[in-house]
């Protein structure tokens, strides 16, 4: 069922273990088969069915569960052949800076790329020369800006008329740390009433202040990594690393959210549903700056067409992780950059169509 050595409930390994070839899991994978460090020791992966019946899982909390490529084909939104772009929603995203106009781009493409009908990128004016010469199939809002190139106060006056028309709001990649930076991400939290990303800068513009997240209209999805996580719960990276589902399940319920917790084998909790849902796709590839960025705004795009907040997320990862398999096919994995997962986006998304 598992490789001697390794912790079944937990996927450690403590000391020497057996590194398999093939694992066969009875009934179902267990969290050994699927965190790091036992799924590596497990090689491959498959399930067998010795007969206990499906009723049986529904006394386990919390649920652990992964998704399959089956499984994205039943809950993606379908595409009608007499829809237009507004039935697929509106992605804000208030992203990048002077220092990270690449931010902007990233998040903004791959929200096109993930089916977005619409995508309106606002970014401090002065990084406008970067981000104008890679978006093409976004709308374009420059802010006021400071002279070191993020944020200021007033961009929020320029933003608040779009939060009438954006279906989804996308707010941290690469916006920088500043005080002002900070009240731009709360005015905006405090303001739109729809689905919002709350990434990288936009978590730790928060982080001081987490209970800001009950002032909230709309649901809310953070994208941590455990060092952003560490910063939101004042727990230690090492203690967050040994208990990545209790932590995002805690500050989910806690705070009324849903958590996409980060890394080789990314968490996704939510005060929505008792399911946790653990990621299986991609590779060392995402190891990289920009990649974040691209897995915001696959979100955003996925909850801008109407999904559930945990089913965008899970299936966000999913994707995301798969993009960077498919690039691996015609790259090294150090090779691997941002741009290269959304170009893989559509062969990504193929058997959905």
């Amino acid at each position: 069922d598992v490789p001697s050595g390794v912790e079944t409930d937990t996927g450690a390994v403590n000391g020497s273990c057996v590194y398999a070839d093939i694992t066969y899991a009875l009934t179902c994978l267990k969290p050994a088969h699927v965190f790091y460090p036992a799924r590596e020791a497990c090689g491959e992966n498959v399930v067998l069915d010795i007969g206990i019946l499906p009723e049986s899982f529904s006394v386990v909390e919390p649920c652990l569960m992964t998704y399959e490529e089956k499984d994205l084909g039943r809950m993606l939104p379908a595409r009608g052949r007499t829809s237009h772009k507004n039935d697929y929603g509106h992605v804000l995203s208030l992203c990048g800076s002077y220092r990270m106009p690449g931010a902007a781009c990233l998040c903004a493409n791959a929200a096109v790329r993930s089916g977005a009908g619409l995508v309106t990128a606002a970014f401090p004016q002065k990084a406008y020369p970067a981000v104008s010469s890679h978006l093409t199939e976004s709308m374009m809002l420059p802010l006021p800006d400071s002279p070191d190139g993020m944020v200021v106060l007033s961009a929020g006056n320029v933003l608040r008329p779009f939060f009438e028309r954006a279906t989804t709001l996308v707010l941290g990649c690469g916006l920088g740390q500043s005080p002002e930076v900070r009240a731009v991400v709360i005015d905006a939290l405090q303001n739109f009433a729809g689905p919002v990303v709350l990434d990288a800068d936009g978590v730790n513009a928060i982080a001081h202040n987490p209970e800001l997240l009950a002032t909230v209209s709309g649901p809310v999805v953070l994208t941590p990594h455990p060092g952003e996580m560490s910063r939101l719960t004042g727990l230690p990276v090492s203690e967050i690393l040994r208990d990545r589902v209790g932590t995002a399940a805690r500050f989910a319920d806690t705070y009324g959210v849903t958590v996409l917790l980060k890394g080789p084998d990314t968490v996704v909790a939510s005060s929505l549903t008792r399911d946790i849902y653990v990621n299986t796709t991609g590779n060392q590839g995402l190891a990289k700056g920009g990649s974040g960025d691209t897995l915001s705004g696959i979100l955003a795009a996925l909850l801008a067409q109407g999904m559930d907040p945990f089913e965008a997320a899970a299936c966000a990862a999913y994707l995301h992780g798969k993009a960077a398999e498919k690039a691996a096919e015609t790259r090294a994995l150090r090779s691997l950059a941002a741009g290269d997962l959304i170009a893989a986006l559509p062969d990504v998304f193929q058997p959905y169509e």
